[in-house]
């Protein structure tokens, strides 16, 4: 049987998932944080980021490409 919070995890809604969410973003900001610094952007290049999520992502590529795409 699913619990709750498992099933937040799966399909997001609500208070509870809202929660989830932020939990979520928070611990995987570190690992996308990484990914990153590992890419070693000149700046200038086009970049795809696929995945779910809050953006955490798409805004450290946007903030590393200054010139890119």
């Amino acid at each position: 049987m699913v619990s709750v919070i498992d099933a937040q995890f799966a399909r997001p809604r609500g208070l509870l998932g809202r929660l989830v969410g932020r939990v979520m973003a928070r611990d995987n900001a570190v690992l996308t944080r990484r990914v990153v610094a590992a890419l070693r952007l000149r700046g200038d290049e086009t970049v795809v980021e696929f995945g779910p999520g809050p953006g955490v992502g798409l805004r450290l590529l946007a903030e590393a490409l200054p010139s890119g795409r």
